[in-house]
């Protein structure tokens, strides 16, 4: 179908001794990075995901096991909205504990610049856990050369808040 996109990535991995103790994974295990049913018309105004995913637009995000809804801005602009559930870390098994939601803004992408700014909130026993801020940005040096760069901040208890580093960081240089 026309506007209809499956995606799917597993990878398979084999652990034994301390590091299948340590992450309790001991043996073969296939683990499902990306199971997404993705509609819109390519090159059109909207796109809708559900499933599990990162938002390539915004790796910095995570895993989530839910829905994203994206919308073209124009010819090298995309806003994207997403919102679930936080798949388990060890291994990316389904979990109902950690919710998240998130917004990023995408640009470029078929010139020699393309990046994305992204923010999130994960909510865990009805309270926040933590808030990931990330940005990514690409440059084409030559036709086949590419240079990154990229940062995240999790600020990981809610006194922790963006305000309150701020604050803090200005109190030291002062």
């Amino acid at each position: 179908f026309s506007g209809v996109e499956l995606r799917t990535r597993i990878s398979g991995r084999f652990r034994s001794g301390a590091a299948g103790r340590t992450t309790g994974l001991d043996g073969f295990h296939a683990i499902p990075y990306e199971l997404q049913l993705r509609l819109g018309v390519p090159g059109g105004g909207w796109s809708a995901s559900i499933g599990r995913f990162v938002p390539t637009e915004a790796a910095g995000l995570g895993y989530l096991d839910g829905a994203r809804l994206e919308f073209r801005l124009g010819a090298q602009q995309r806003i994207g909205i997403v919102g679930g559930l936080v798949p388990s870390v060890a291994g990316l098994s389904v979990s109902t504990t950690t919710k998240r939601g998130g917004i990023y803004w995408a640009f470029g992408g078929s010139g020699a610049l393309a990046g994305s700014l992204s923010a999130a909130a994960d909510w865990s026993a009805g309270a926040r856990r933590r808030t990931l801020v990330a940005s990514q940005t690409y440059w084409r040096l030559l036709s086949h050369l590419w240079l990154s760069a990229s940062a995240e901040v999790d600020v990981g208890s809610p006194s922790m808040t963006l305000g309150n580093i701020a604050s803090r960081c200005l109190g030291m240089v002062s």
